[in-house]
């Protein structure tokens, strides 16, 4: 949790933790409602670049199996990779993802 102290109390502010984050569109959300993002996953080199452009540099370019520890977050969210189960795809029943 971040607070923020304002004149004479403090508000919290609630922190953000992405998950499969592609592009950032589900962090762009929560970030216009007022959450801080903190951390997010992206295996995608493109996308997580993209990622940080748009929300800053705490964003893993890695397998999310890689990583041993996450930070403390009040929000964890998620978009994970839909190729083989989504209705648009191949429907490849042997597809891991």
């Amino acid at each position: 949790m971040i607070s923020l102290k304002l004149k004479d109390r403090q508000a919290k502010v609630l922190t953000l933790m992405d998950l499969f984050s592609g592009a950032g569109g589900f962090t762009l959300g929560f970030a216009q409602a007022g959450f801080v993002p903190i951390f997010s996953v992206e295996i995608d080199k493109d996308a997580a670049s993209t990622y940080e452009t748009n929300f800053g540099p705490h964003c893993r370019k890695d397998d999310i199996n890689n990583i041993k520890t996450f930070p403390d977050a009040d929000v964890i969210i998620g978009g994970p990779p839909c190729q083989g189960f989504s209705n648009l795809g191949s429907h490849i029943p042997t597809d891991p993802r």
